[in-house]
């Protein structure tokens, strides 16, 4: 900060707040630019981020029309303007607009000097709509017959106080800085056709918050639908803050064409936000992409964040700052809001308890529209605020619905909205920390909710020492109005800067009161946080596009325990997931099991199976969600835990040579003779046998074994060993078949096998040993399934992937199958086989584990419990909110992929914990190498 700009805005913050207030403002200033600057040291910014320094320079000349609209408020201005235009190195016409006839003839001869201005039209127009009426108004025709248009204006905010001196030369500088800076910024829209706008990061002292709707949300919301513009955003959202950009012409034509006429722009008095020029603005970036573009944004290279949003700005604020604020002496009153502030649902938009009320209640018309009209039918038939007895009122007369039935969705729309409400310990502590200051505590809520209910959860949780509840619909007047901040500084007698509003709504908790000069403490919600992170934002924009509600539900859990805390020491913003193994187990291994426990329970009852084998090792966890589940599903399929491996189930079944070479067919990496003729088939080769080999010619000394074009070369050794391996498994067999027996596999019950796939050898070979037909459940099915199920009739059912055939386009759960068995695995010992040992017939024999298994328990452990944490957290949905809550099987792949495809420096570390055997494959310990496949030792 400058010392002029730090001179004005402390000179302002003495005038209205005094001395005291100002000194804690520059103190704060100073405290947030220090910690900023540390805490940026470990993140990465945005993706939609460009550094504009790694964009090659257009050199040659640029075939596209070119115009530039300039809008010249004031006049003393437009030399720094020429200054700027003077750098575009490509030809242009030039459009200029001005609200005042005297600066008309000095615009003109400025700006007709520009060498490479091929045309210069300078109009007057009303003083409407600051820089964007004229732009829509007056010259959106001339504008759309050019390919590239900028847009660029005398920007001064003189409401702010000096608070955002330097934004007007920041925007220009990174739009139109130098001749190399345009080159470049030309040069992204030739090399990427899908770049339709360019627009510099946020201003570094433009507030983070002002990137939301604001005052401007019903507009946004009409103008939404006029453009055609689906899914329009709730929250955080990209557009360009000061409204100077470059643009493709395409990319903003549904702007330029709508139609918008001057005096559609009110009249200019001073207004700071809430206008249609204000909306207009935040249209930019969503008319693109609704035009099939996307958004470039210029990093800021001398003031880094990586959020192009600046949430570094909210970041760095830690809990003894805020726990100050509500200390301090001016505070009399702290008031908080209740929803977001202190309890959070587990989803992604509150308005989706609406598609759950439906969906239990079997509601056959749009539930939601009808439900929204009738909360609006009602405000306006009463003229305040008002609560469910009047919506329900006005439901009736809507639908004409029985009693009964409204009733019903009346009992079901608390009963959800009771269930998804859950703490935020952040929130109630910062509630308690206020009334342990000696504070008058209020809390203060917009909603339809009835005062006995808002109570009773307040009760529940512990909540009952506060001072007064204002609630909108019990009073009549609502915060986003302003009504009900100033009925409380009225009933209470409170002067503005003695109240604290703490809560989470930028408009309704932040933009207003501090409009009334009333003091705020912003709390971000958990999904913008969320959004904020590049690599989450991937994920959750795909699901608020494409999911369906159990995908919305699911995210939401995953939300919540990540991005519900207030205070961040430090977030690794290049990670999906935080928390270490344990959160990757939430957030990754989770979901995948949940939703597919929960297929296999409907599946498998289905399908008249008797009961379920869970194959082990990976099959461990799947048993134990499964088992967990059950316990609360009436008629759940028993199930049982078997402990085999392919190796257990394959050489008993040896009965001649061919059986040899099958088995040996399957892949194997390069390592010793020994070591392949162990794990595939159960013989020790000592020194001697490995040198006889040698000198018979069989195998030479100290040669690897790879299988991977045939066993051609390996056929001699195969032939030399076949009598001691068909030995070998005539000693299994009847081993193998009495463990079996002793599992009840051979009984008249229909059984299936369930594991995380692939090729179903483990139920193929227990058909063939048990003369039965065993079906099979999997994650993942190859191809090679078919041939299982049409020789003996079975199933072999894959749940993300079936009868796969594999290649590029495949599921990532499958191109990346041995990541999601290490996220499965547990610390079970592989089994190798089944041998007699004195009168029992059957012992199992185990490979012994390797320091590198040992050491990997504790990561394993961290990701079980992280699993079983979601797995609860999601019964918990089924019980109190959405009993068909069941998961699907697109957001478990997007999550997977997201986090293995483009992992963090933290998330690399936290998988090298841990390790899998592959001695079968000839890859022994096998660990995670830092990119999408696994490495052997």
């Amino acid at each position: 900060m400058s010392l002029k700009v730090l001179a004005a805005t402390a000179y302002w913050y003495y005038r209205r707040w005094g001395f005291k207030a100002t000194v804690r403002r520059v103190l704060a200033e100073f405290r947030l630019r220090v910690r900023s600057a540390d805490f940026n040291v470990a993140n990465v910014r945005s993706p939609d981020l460009i550094d504009i320094r790694d964009s090659p320079p257009l050199n040659e000349d640029f075939q596209q029309r070119i115009a530039v609209h300039a809008h010249v408020y004031y006049p003393d201005l437009v030399p720094e303007l020429v200054g700027h235009l003077q750098n575009i190195p490509f030809k242009f016409d030039l459009f200029i607009s001005t609200p005042q006839r005297d600066a008309q003839l000095a615009c003109e001869q400025a700006f007709t000097g520009l060498h490479r201005a091929q045309r210069v039209v300078v109009r007057v127009v009303a003083n409407r709509g600051r820089d964007m009426a004229p732009m829509v108004c007056a010259f959106h025709r001339d504008l759309a017959e050019h390919d590239i248009v900028a847009h660029i204006h005398t920007k001064k905010s003189l409401y702010t106080r000096g608070r955002m001196a330097g934004w007007r030369g920041y925007l220009l500088s990174q739009l139109m800085g130098s001749e190399d800076q345009v080159r470049r910024i030309f040069g992204l829209f030739e090399n990427d056709p899908k770049i339709g706008i360019v627009y510099p990061q946020n201003f570094h002292r433009f507030p983070y918050w002002g990137n939301t709707w604001l005052s401007n949300r019903q507009q946004g919301r009409e103008w939404c639908r006029r453009l055609g513009i689906m899914g329009v955003p709730d929250g955080y959202f990209d557009y360009p803050a000061g409204s100077m950009f470059w643009a493709r012409t395409a990319a903003i034509r549904g702007i330029l064409d709508a139609g918008v006429a001057i005096d559609d722009f009110p009249e200019e008095a001073g207004q700071t936000d809430g206008t249609l020029a204000h909306c207009l603005e935040r249209m930019l970036v969503l008319a693109a992409r609704r035009a099939g573009f996307q958004a470039a944004i210029l990093r800021d290279a001398e003031h880094p964040s990586w959020s192009q949003w600046r949430f570094d700005h909210y970041l760095v604020r830690n809990r003894a700052q805020v726990e100050a604020m509500l200390a301090a002496s001016e505070v009399k009153v702290v008031a908080f809001d209740i929803f977001d502030t202190l309890f959070v649902r587990p989803l992604l938009n509150p308005e989706t308890t609406k598609e759950i009320v439906a969906r239990r209640a079997g509601f056959s018309g749009d539930f939601a529209s009808l439900r929204t009209g009738a909360e609006s039918m009602a405000r306006t038939r009463h003229g305040r605020d008002v609560g469910l007895d009047e919506i329900y009122a006005e439901f009736t007369a809507l639908t004409g619905l029985p009693d009964a039935t409204l009733k019903h969705l009346r009992e079901l729309e608390e009963q959800v909205e009771r269930g998804t409400l859950m703490p935020r310990p952040d929130g109630i502590a910062l509630f308690r920390q206020a009334r342990a200051c000696g504070k008058r505590v209020i809390l203060v809520s917009d909603t339809f909710l009835p005062r006995s209910f808002i109570e009773s959860v307040l009760a529940t949780n512990g909540l009952e020492d506060y001072d007064a509840l204002y609630l909108s619909n019990d009073v009549g007047v609502r915060k986003d109005t302003g009504a009900l901040y100033r009925l409380i500084l009225d009933r209470g007698g409170i002067v503005p800067d003695a109240l604290l509003m703490v809560g989470d709504n930028e408009h309704a908790d932040l933009q207003v009161p501090i409009d009334l000069g009333i003091r705020t403490c912003h709390l971000l919600r958990s999904v913008e946080l969320a959004r904020a992170v590049p690599r989450f934002a991937r994920v959750l924009e795909r699901v608020q596009r494409e999911g369906v509600l159990d995908e919305q539900i699911a995210l939401g859990l995953v939300v919540q325990r990540f991005f519900k805390p207030l205070f961040y020491d430090r977030l690794d913003s290049s990670s999906l997931i935080r928390g270490g193994a344990e959160g990757i187990g939430y957030a990754i291994a989770g979901p995948i099991i949940f939703g597919f426990v929960q297929w296999l329970a409907v599946r498998a009852k289905k399908d008249g199976i008797g009961k379920l084998y869970f194959l082990s090792r990976e099959g461990q966890i799947l048993k134990d969600v499964y088992d967990r589940m059950a316990a609360e599903t009436p008629g759940a399929v028993p199930t049982d835990y078997l402990v085999l491996s392919r190796r257990t189930v394959t050489v008993p079944m040896i009965k001649s040579f061919d059986d040899i070479c099958a088995i040996a067919q399957a892949p194997y990496f390069p390592n010793k003779l020994s070591a392949f003729i162990w794990y595939r088939f159960g013989i020790r080769l000592d020194t001697s046998s490995l040198e006889e080999f040698d000198h018979r010619g069989i195998w030479p000394a100290g040669k690897p074994v790879e299988v991977k074009d045939g066993i051609q070369r390996l056929i001699p050794v195969l032939e030399a060993l076949s009598e001691r391996i068909i030995a070998r498994a005539r000693t299994e067999r009847p081993a193998l078949q009495a463990y079996l027996r002793e599992m009840g596999l051979n009984g008249e019950n229909t059984v299936a096998v369930v594991d995380v796939g692939y090729s179903a050898t483990i139920q193929q070979r227990l058909c063939d040993l048990l003369g039965k037909g065993i079906h099979g459940y999997y994650l993942l099915t190859s191809a090679k399934t078919h041939s299982v199920c049409d020789r003996h009739g079975v199933l072999a059912q894959g749940y993300y992937g079936h009868r796969i055939v594999g290649g590029a386009s495949a599921s990532p759960l499958w191109r990346l199958s041995f990541v999601l068995e290490m996220l499965l695995s547990s610390d079970d010992a592989q089994v190798a086989c089944y041998e007699p040992l004195g009168e029992r017939p059957a012992v199992p024999s185990f490979q012994p584990f390797s320091d590198e298994e040992l050491g990997a328990r504790t990561v394993r452990a961290d990701i079980r419990r992280g699993v079983i944490a979601y797995v609860d957290d999601a019964l918990a949905i089924r019980r109190n909110v959405y009993p068909e809550f069941a998961g699907t099987t697109g957001l478990p792949i997007w999550l997977f992929e997201e986090f293995v495809e483009c992992m963090s420096d933290q998330e690399r570390e936290t998988m090298a914990g841990l390790v899998l055997d592959d001695h079968y494959n000839g890859r022994d310990i096998v660990r995670w190498n830092g990119r999408a496949e696994a490495s052997g030792t």
